[in-house]
């Protein structure tokens, strides 16, 4: 609640100012964050030790509202982490007279796992046995994702119908079971199994979500099937394309494969608040360069104010991809503006940022 600040300058010296009384926060605060040793799993709980909890009136992480227990008997918080989130997650707490935001360290899942159905269930051709997913459950399923079936077939005859929510195709067309949309013990291999895969790709999910009616975009039926679980699945690909976040520095967009000049049609920046908030760059992060292996030449990475910072080079063809960590150099970078690249390579498959 009291202390001297220490101002360091740009050429290392540093002065101490005078001694400052700090006015204690009067919303919901976390008092010790989790570190690196100790951060938790996406999917998971972390707990932490907060002041102020009685204020607490939600948490969200990376923006998405989630669910908290507060112990005010031992003043400790504890909440989810999603199982999307990446190796940063932004941890709002938001109290009924203000709010605060941290970069909690996360450990990432390698595959992420959306339930959308617990059952048991026999599915019928009738209400009592249908099994309804509505679009908001599809919103953040990837193209390529899984829709994965935990279920029990009862006979020979079994099948599950797949439709869209407004009945008008029940013809939905996955690539693994041919013309039409059922799953029998012919297409996964007998009665007895358990578990089955559905590729999502990006038609279907289209179809899925354009049809959706009567907040259902997938209903399915049948008949002499349970049904114990429904989920999608997809790996969680925590690499940033930077040609999703920004332009050349003349307008154009980013395509591979793709030419880094000197000139503004072939370099780009990286604002502090793209680097910070939506990639959520830190020190350990790496920016990825991909690229043809018989192509030559460098990338020169600079500050905002066009000071090289370092150069991935390669004269020799000997790399397919070029690294570079963030380290104290880069991050004094981020935090001062940004970072512009340029340089003087082509075939670059991608550019990247492993947050």
């Amino acid at each position: 609640q009291t202390g001297k600040p220490e101002f360091v300058l740009a050429n290392g010296a540093k002065v101490e100012g005078p001694e400052l009384n700090i006015n204690e926060a009067v919303f919901c605060y976390i008092t010790e964050l989790p570190t690196e040793d100790t951060k938790p799993d996406a999917g998971s709980v972390v707990t932490v030790p907060v002041k102020n909890g009685d204020k607490l009136e939600k948490v969200t992480v990376d923006g998405t509202e989630v669910k908290f227990v507060y112990d005010d008997k031992n003043s400790m918080l504890t909440f989810g982490i999603p199982q999307s989130t990446g190796s940063t997650g932004r941890v709002k707490l938001i109290s009924s007279n203000g709010e605060i935001e941290y970069q909690m360290p996360v450990k990432p899942a390698t595959e992420v796992e959306m339930v959308v159905f617990t059952g048991p269930l026999q599915v019928t051709w009738g209400d009592g046995g249908r099994i309804y997913i509505s679009p908001d459950q599809l919103e953040n399923v990837p193209d390529g994702a899984k829709m994965v079936f935990k279920l029990q077939f009862l006979s020979d005859g079994a099948q599950i119908q797949i439709n869209d929510g407004g009945w008008s195709n029940a013809d939905v067309k996955f690539a693994e079971l041919g013309n039409g949309a059922y799953i029998k013990p012919s297409f996964v291999g007998g009665v007895d199994v358990t578990e089955c895969e559905l590729v999502m790709t990006a038609e279907i999910l289209n179809l899925f979500r354009t049809n959706a009616k009567w907040g259902n975009a997938i209903i399915m039926q049948g008949s002499n099937a349970i049904v114990n679980k429904i989920s999608f699945k997809w790996e969680n690909v925590l690499e940033k394309d930077l040609a999703n976040f920004v332009q050349n520095m003349n307008g154009t967009p980013i395509t591979y494969p793709y030419t880094l000049t000197w000139g503004d049609d072939g370099r780009f920046k990286l604002t502090q608040d793209l680097l910070l908030n939506e990639l959520k760059v830190k020190k350990g992060s790496v920016l990825r360069v991909y690229k043809n292996l018989e192509n030559t030449g460098q990338v020169q990475i600079n500050n905002s104010s066009w000071t090289a910072i370092d150069y991935l080079k390669d004269w020799n063809k000997e790399y397919e991809l070029m690294e570079k960590e963030f380290d104290d150099a880069m991050m004094e970078a981020v935090n001062n503006g940004g970072l512009v690249i340029q340089g003087g390579l082509s075939g670059i498959t991608k550019i990247a940022i492993l947050p």
